[in-house]
């Protein structure tokens, strides 16, 4: 059974926003923050399936999330790895609601706030368990 998350709006986001800044003060993630997690994302079949549950094993995962900056330019986007093929990395952008992964169409069409790659890749930030990476621009082309 589907449990309806918010819809995207502003105050959506800003919910989840303040979640991300109570997570990084508190440096921990509790059963309280899943909650509100699952509210805001929703629930879509059982509860091993939901984008917060996706996205709380990929943290679990080591180097499932690692944020790319270009050397000059300063941009910046998040490899996060698929669930279930080791090998399998997708590009994230949190701050423009983008993931090249399979959901994320799901995610448009639905009006979710996010998938579960760009929710782990907010978490790690928030949590401040990121591996980080500087490229040179160039390099940086190849990871977009």
């Amino acid at each position: 059974m589907s449990q309806p998350h918010l819809p995207y709006t502003p105050r959506a986001v800003d919910a989840l926003q303040a979640l991300l800044n109570s997570v990084a003060e508190a440096g921990e993630f509790t059963d309280d923050y899943i909650m509100v997690l699952t509210t805001l994302c929703g629930q879509f079949g059982d509860l091993e399936n939901t984008v917060v549950m996706g996205a709380l094993r990929l943290l679990d995962m080591s180097d499932s999330v690692e944020k790319i900056t270009a050397e000059r330019s300063r941009r910046y986007l998040y490899k996060v790895r698929d669930i279930e093929m080791e090998n399998m990395f997708y590009v994230c952008r949190p701050s423009q609601r983008y993931c090249s992964c399979g959901k994320f169409l799901q995610v448009l069409s639905s009006d979710a706030i996010v998938c579960e790659h760009v929710l782990a890749a907010q978490l790690t930030g928030a949590l401040g368990a990121l591996k980080e990476s500087v490229v040179s621009d160039k390099d940086f082309l190849e990871h977009s």
